[in-house]
């Protein structure tokens, strides 16, 4: 439970460490050499911020200074025409969908965490960053000056809040009862002895059967030892019980109970990336870096803060030695033509007066080691008041130099009013011309011949009334505007063509048509729409590469180093992940899904001809994948998620069809399956039948052969050959027999005889 009663700590940003680089170099000397770099890179921006004004002047529609009395002043603003024409154009790819940005892995092991940088970049910049004032802001400055400069930062703020949480204390009831259940068993401990010492004694005698009452009447014990002991092991009896009581109720009591209590804890109520738009009179480049930013040593930032500002950041020093009296004038020069800038206005009160701070960030050797460390060194005047390393964990400056037309060798780029110069100037003159002609035209006047009205008559016809007059119609005179020749339109139609290839910026319901190419076939219209498209599709993408993926870049950065360890981060409603600091540090592409309308429409047409090409009875998914990517490409995404989760609820008599169609075809497998048994048990039969008829077949032919071999043997008399020859082997036999059996009693008696 959060309370409102929330009030904001002074703490420090992650940014803001007071940590020093360790200073060799004396200070002095120090900024000396610094403010020597600030003039050196004023002579470069001159060049340039001369440029910026002209084109300002131009878009503004300013007037050019050779205007002549009498006549007309009048400048065509065709470059601010042709800006606001485009600039909606830009602004839609990068503010249109919640979710532009894609992270893709580099290696395998990146796979997994891509998904969650995914998210927090598009949390980051589509949910927390007012991404449509930072991209309305930067693509006018781009448009107009020829070039952006965008200061990247991290914003941290802290609050200590009163929140009430449960705490667990000792139960004071559960302590008591314990308590209680000690001193009890304290007595129990003291009598113990006595009581056992009693109960021996009692224990004796029963063994001899002899009772109390008898042992006191026969005086073998004293009467009140008796009582006593009696009456002691009454008390340890009660006390027993007593605490087994307080033991079971201890047991239902818990020891320890919630109690809410208020504590003060502090939350890191802000903490994300920033990126802001620069006024580009206050960037000061290393004039050597020519186009590549890396090769940059420096950059100055100048800006106007107060002494209150500065006291709460917590990270300047020396601000009591900072002059109020003095005004930087040539910051008062450069932004007194400034929307919303009143030069003439100033705070009276020293906390709110405004003062000038130029800020280096570059690289600078303050240890004296001969190699130069990225330092942050920032001075009011002649007063430094902060001097330490870059915080930053990529050490560069945070700051992105976009080019909007690039030049070679050079950081500073081109705006559209250097290529609608000449043009604005042409169609100015023209126009003024035209506007002068009719200006000098005698339109409205009236002419009479002399003599035609009377007196009286003239006075009723220049009153309005009828009159009377001689002569012919001819006589009388009506002044008009000069007709204008039709080449002046032709001129200016060609100059609009030609500012419109130029820029690739088409007029609302006219401007560049088939006829201005030569041409009046549909292929010649596409020609017209897909350099159109091409154009702005380029510059979108210069925007892209040049300006937001470094800013993202800048952010993974950042929310590696000062990201809390642990961050939540809301996928859908119902959808959450945890986000790890650690995770951060994995490698990824960051790649932005921007296109322009053009784009979506023409990817949308083609994804609805393959559509048509599928037909209805292609697979419902395919079809539904194709209308849920077309609707993306419209800016539907709520749709286009609908129709992916969709699941269409079958009809209930469709879904009974099918469910006795189902039957049918399991009804008409079982009777084939049934088939198919009776036909398997018929071809078994058939063929044990077979095997019968072939042992039936093989037995006759055994006895076939049976009776032929008895016909042969009875034919050639073998069995009477068979016979006689058994019987000679018996005989043979049994002579054998008798000679065996006579030699044996005859060896028999031949034993006896030796032994008589």
């Amino acid at each position: 439970m959060v309370f409102n009663n929330t009030y904001s700590k002074s703490s420090t940003s992650p940014l803001d460490s007071k940590e020093e680089v360790k200073i060799v170099v004396n200070k002095s000397e120090i900024l000396r050499t610094l403010k020597a770099d600030f003039e050196a890179s004023k002579r470069l921006k001159e060049r340039n911020d001369i440029k910026i004004s002209t084109w300002k002047r131009e878009y503004n529609g300013e007037l050019y200074g050779n205007e002549k009395k009498n006549r007309s002043k009048f400048v065509y603003r065709l470059i601010k025409k042709q800006s606001e024409w485009q600039h909606a154009g830009l602004v839609d790819p990068f503010v249109s969908t919640p979710d532009i940005i894609k992270a893709k892995p580099v290696t395998w092991e990146d796979k997994e965490v891509s998904p969650k940088i995914e998210i927090l970049l598009n949390t980051q910049f589509c949910r927390q960053f007012d991404r449509f004032n930072f991209m309305n802001k930067a693509i006018k400055v781009l448009d107009q000056e020829g070039t952006v400069v965008i200061r990247t930062g991290w914003e941290y703020k802290e609050s200590v809040i009163k929140e009430q949480i449960m705490v667990k204390e000792p139960n004071h009831d559960f302590i008591a009862l314990q308590e209680q259940a000690m001193a009890i068993q304290s007595n129990l401990e003291q009598i113990a002895p006595m009581v056992e010492q009693s109960s021996s004694s009692l224990a004796m005698l029963e063994q001899q059967g002899i009772s109390i009452d008898q042992a006191v009447a026969s005086g073998m014990i004293n009467p009140q030892v008796a009582a006593g002991a009696s009456e002691m092991i009454n008390e340890a009896t009660r006390l027993e019980e007593q605490l087994q009581a307080i033991q079971q109720q201890l047991q239902s009591i818990p020891q320890t109970i919630e109690v809410p209590q208020i504590i003060e804890r502090v939350k890191a109520v802000i903490n994300k990336p920033t990126a802001m738009v620069c006024r580009n009179e206050d960037i000061f480049i290393d004039p050597t870096c020519q186009d590549n930013m890396d090769n940059c040593q420096f950059i100055i930032y100048r800006y106007e803060t107060d002494m209150t500002t500065l006291k709460r950041a917590g990270i300047y020093k020396n601000l009591d030695k900072v002059s109020h009296s003095l005004r930087d004038s040539e910051y008062v020069s450069q932004t007194r033509d400034d929307e919303g800038y009143d030069d003439s206005f100033e705070f009276s009160d020293i906390a709110r007066k405004k003062i000038v701070v130029h800020e280096y960030w570059g690289n600078y050797d303050v240890d004296g080691d001969g190699e130069a460390e990225p330092i942050v060194c920032s001075w009011i005047n002649d007063v430094i008041i902060q001097l330490r390393d870059n915080p930053f964990p990529d050490k560069q400056p945070p700051f992105i130099v976009v080019p909007f037309n690039s030049i070679p060798f050079s950081l500073y780029g081109e705006s559209n009013a250097e290529l609608l110069s000449d043009t604005q100037k042409i169609q100015t003159a023209i126009i003024r011309g035209l506007i002068d002609n009719m200006a000098m035209s005698n339109n409205g006047q009236k002419g009479v011949r002399n003599g035609a009205l009377d007196e009286y008559n003239r006075v009723k016809f220049l009153n309005g009334e009828n009159f009377e007059f001689n002569g012919s119609p001819n006589d009388f005179y009506d002044g008009h505007f000069n007709e204008f020749p039709s080449s002046t339109f032709n001129m200016l139609q060609m100059l609009n063509a030609e500012a419109e290839s130029i820029t690739g910026v088409k007029n609302f319901y006219q401007g560049m048509h088939t006829n201005s190419l030569g041409g009046s076939t549909t292929a010649t219209t596409n020609a017209i729409m897909d350099s159109a498209a091409a154009r702005r599709l380029n510059i979108v993408r210069n925007i892209s590469e040049n300006m937001v993926k470094p800013i993202l870049r800048k952010w993974l950065a950042y929310d590696a180093e000062f990201l809390d360890e642990e961050t939540q981060y809301r996928i859908t409603n119902e959808e959450f992940i945890w986000l790890k600091r650690d995770d951060l540090g994995a490698r990824i592409d960051i790649d932005l899904a921007i296109s322009t309308s053009e784009d979506n429409r023409a990817t949308a047409s083609e994804l609805s001809f393959i559509l048509q090409t599928i037909g209805p009875s292609e697979d419902p998914n395919i079809r539904k994948m194709i209308i849920a990517d077309i609707c993306d490409l419209y800016k539907k995404p709520e749709l286009a998620k609908n129709i992916r989760e969709y699941q269409p609820q079958p009809d209930p008599l469709q879904q009974r069809l099918q469910e006795l169609q189902i039957q049918m075809l399991e009804a008409q497998i079982a009777n084939e399956r049934a088939k198919g048994g009776r036909a398997e048990i018929d071809s078994k039969l058939k063929e044990a039948k077979t095997q019968v008829e072939l042992a039936k077949a093989s037995n006759i032919e055994s006895n076939t052969d049976s009776t032929d071999l008895d016909y042969l043997q009875k034919f050639y008399g073998v069995n009477e050959k068979a016979k006689q020859a058994n019987a000679l082997e018996m005989a043979a036999a049994k002579h054998q027999f008798n000679m065996d059996r006579d030699n044996l009693k005859l060896l028999e008696n031949i034993s006896k005889n030796k032994f008589i």
